[in-house]
């Protein structure tokens, strides 16, 4: 389907987007400040990382943190056609 290319489609463009549930989020710029080190989120890049993000225990802080990395919607949501390219990092 589309909306799970999208992830993948951006990677390949250089950005790092995860999927955290229903929601995707660019953390290209996060990279180096990442607590847990810039592999982690760079290996996660394209895929569906719910499991792993919650596996990890994130603090409350963490996720307030990421809601600033949210992509609205409307990028990934069309039901076809090429995808606008992802923001600049």
């Amino acid at each position: 389907a589309f909306r799970r290319s999208w992830p993948a489609l951006a990677a390949e463009r250089g950005h790092v987007v995860l999927q955290l549930g229903d929601q995707y989020y660019d953390v290209t710029t996060y990279l180096d400040d990442h607590p847990g080190g810039p592999e982690y989120l760079s290996d996660a890049a394209g895929t569906d990382a719910t499991g792993a993000f919650d596996a990890v225990g994130h603090s409350v802080r963490a996720r307030e943190l990421l809601r600033q990395f949210a992509l609205p919607e409307e990028l990934f949501s069309a039901a076809d056609g090429e995808p606008p390219p992802p923001p600049p990092p």
